[in-house]
C-alpha cells in the first residue's frame, strides 16, 4: 500500500546445504518417507558399524543411502515431492566438482541418540531383529565381562536400556533363531557353556535346558542364510581345495560347496577369514569388503609422500535357483561406498526392516 514495495521473504534451499549435511539429510528422507512406506511397506536397510581409534567418539554408525533407480515398486504418484531429486542435483554437483564419475551408492554417517558410553563394542555382541538393533554383553569399563543389553530403535535411532542376560559374557557369540536371540560364550573366553534365550515380544530371558545342535551353530562374518541355503566366501570344497575370491553355497544333499553362477561382473574378493562380511538384504546378498589404496600427499614439494586409506565397497546380489544342482546370480550394482582412514576398523553390517 501507499506505492511501498512488499517486504522480500528469503527462502532456503536444501540444495544449499554443504554436501555432508544433505546426504545425511537424505539418508533420513529415505528412510523415513519413502513412498512406499505410506502403503504399510517395509523397507530393508544396511546399517554398517565402524570404529576409529583416533576419534573422541571411536564407535560410529553408517547407513547405505541408495540411488533411487534402486528402489523396487515405487509409488507412481507420490504424495511428497520426490525425495531424491536433491540426491540427483548432488550427485550432479559433485562430479561437476571433482570432474569424474560420481559413485551412486554411498554409506553415510548417522547420528545415534543415547548411545552406551562402552570402551569398544565388539563385532560378535551386534545384532539385529527387525527394526532393533542389540549390543549384548561385551565387557564394562573395567574391562570385566558384563551381562548388559542395550537396543538401538532404528526407527527413531535411539538408544535404550533392554533386560540384562542371567550370565556375564565378555565374548558372546549371539543368532536369531524364529525371532529370538540365542546367546552362548566362546569356550576360549568365557567359561559358561549355558545358551540363553531372549524373547523381544515379551523382553523375558530364558535358560535353554536342551538346545537343539543348530542353536549352538555359529555363523561367521563371512557367511549368510538366505531362504534356507547356506551362502560363504573363502571356504573349502569338497576335496579340500580352497574356493577363494568366489561367492559360493552349500548344497546340503551332495554336501558340498558350489560356486554361484553368472558372477563375471563381481571383481575378486579379498581372501581372508574376516575380509568379507556377507548378509541377506531383502531376499538378496549384500557383500562387504576392503581395499586399501594408496595416495600420494601432493602438498609436498621436494618428496611425495605414500599414503594409505581404506575404501569399503559393497555389491547387491540377486539369486535365482536354476534347478537343484545351480543358482545363478546377478550383481545388480558394485560401487565404492565409503571411503575411511586405515587406523579404522571394520566391525559389523546389518540389515535392519524398517
Amino acid at each position: 500500500m501507499n506505492g511501498e514495495k512488499p517486504p522480500v521473504t528469503k527462502t532456503m534451499n536444501i540444495l544449499m546445504l554443504h554436501d555432508d549435511l544433505l546426504l545425511a539429510c537424505l539418508a533420513v528422507v529415505s528412510r523415513l518417507y519413502h513412498p512406499d512406506s505410506r502403503f504399510g511397506c517395509d523397507e530393508t536397510c544396511l546399517y554398517v558399524c565402524l570404529q576409529f581409534p583416533q576419534d573422541i567418539s571411536p564407535v560410529r554408525w553408517f547407513t547405505l543411502c541408495r540411488r533411487p533407480s534402486q528402489i523396487t515398486k515405487p509409488n507412481p504418484n507420490p504424495r511428497f515431492t520426490s525425495c531424491f531429486a536433491p540426491y540427483r542435483a548432488l550427485m550432479d554437483r559433485t562430479m561437476k566438482k571433482k570432474d569424474k564419475k560420481s559413485h551412486d551408492n554411498a554409506l553415510v554417517s548417522i547420528q545415534t541418540r543415547k548411545s552406551p558410553s562402552l570402551p569398544l563394542w565388539g563385532p560378535w555382541s551386534l545384532i539385529a531383529v527387525g527394526y532393533n538393533i542389540y549390543k549384548i554383553g561385551g565387557e564394562d569399563k573395567n574391562g570385566l565381562p558384563s551381562s548388559r543389553v542395550f537396543v538401538m530403535d532404528c526407527r527413531s535411532r535411539t538408544w535404550h536400556k533392554a533386560p540384562s542376560m542371567r550370565v556375564a559374557r565378555k565374548c558372546p557369540r549371539v543368532r536369531v533363531f524364529g525371532g529370538k536371540i540365542y546367546v552362548d560364550s566362546s569356550k576360549d573366553i568365557d567359561s559358561s557353556d549355558l545358551i540363553e534365550c531372549f524373547d523381544p515380544k515379551t523382553q523375558m530371558w530364558e535358560d535353554v535346558a536342551d538346545p537343539d545342535e543348530k542353536l549352538r551353530g555359529w555363523l561367521p562374518d563371512c557367511a549368510c542364510v538366505i531362504d534356507n541355503v547356506l551362502y560363504g566366501v573363502n571356504v573349502m570344497d569338497f576335496y579340500g581345495r580352497g574356493l577363494l575370491n568366489k561367492l559360493v553355497w552349500y548344497e546340503s544333499e551332495g554336501r558340498c560347496w558350489r560356486a554361484v553362477k553368472g558372477l563375471r561382473k563381481l571383481p575378486d574378493l579379498p581372501a581372508g577369514y574376516r575380509s568379507v562380511r556377507l548378509v541377506g538384504y531383502g531376499g538378496k546378498i549384500a557383500v562387504l569388503w576392503e581395499k586399501d589404496v594408496r595416495i600420494e600427499d601432493k602438498k609436498k614439494i621436494w618428496w611425495a609422500a605414500v599414503l594409505w586409506e581404506t575404501q569399503i565397497l559393497c555389491a547387491e546380489i540377486s539369486l535365482e535357483r536354476r534347478n537343484e544342482h545351480e543358482i545363478h546370480g546377478k550383481v545388480l550394482w558394485c560401487d565404492v561406498v565409503l571411503t575411511v582412514p586405515r587406523s579404522s576398523t571394520f566391525l559389523q553390517v546389518l540389515a535392519v526392516t524398517v
